[in-house]
């Protein structure tokens, strides 16, 4: 998963309008009883986080933070195989890139000070843990 979103984010940075795949990734297809399925799942939680996203703080979210942020997701992926030597914190690393981008996804910088806070919060956990 962290090589997969590096190249993602490394896209990002890049500039690209649209993000590339290979081709087998691609041409791969669902049943459609299992995507009915988990649609149906997932579609009251995602309708309670989209009354809870909002276009906010701006200013984190779009220009240059872009970049800034694709940097922060490359890193993090970068650093998610050593967290699976630490109980839970690549989970940590998980909900952290999830938060970001729902971030870029809804344009809410608020979500970024949440990421950030998430990043010092783990930082510090892995921290306490090694050292």
């Amino acid at each position: 998963v962290g090589v997969f979103v590096f190249l993602l984010a490394l896209q990002m940075l890049s500039g690209r309008e649209h993000i590339w795949l290979p081709h087998w990734m691609l041409v791969r297809s669902v049943p459609r009883t299992k995507l009915r399925r988990a649609i149906d799942w997932f579609h009251p939680v995602a309708r309670f986080v989209d009354h809870l996203l909002k276009p906010r703080l701006n200013v984190l979210v779009v220009g240059q933070a872009r970049y800034a942020i694709a940097i922060v997701v490359m890193a993090t992926s970068l650093l998610m195989p050593a967290m699976e030597f630490i109980p839970f914190s690549a989970n940590a690393a998980g909900m952290i890139l999830v938060v970001l981008g729902l971030a870029l996804v809804a344009r809410d910088g608020l979500l970024i000070l949440v990421a950030a806070s998430l990043i010092a919060l783990t930082a510090g956990v892995i921290g306490w843990n090694v050292f």
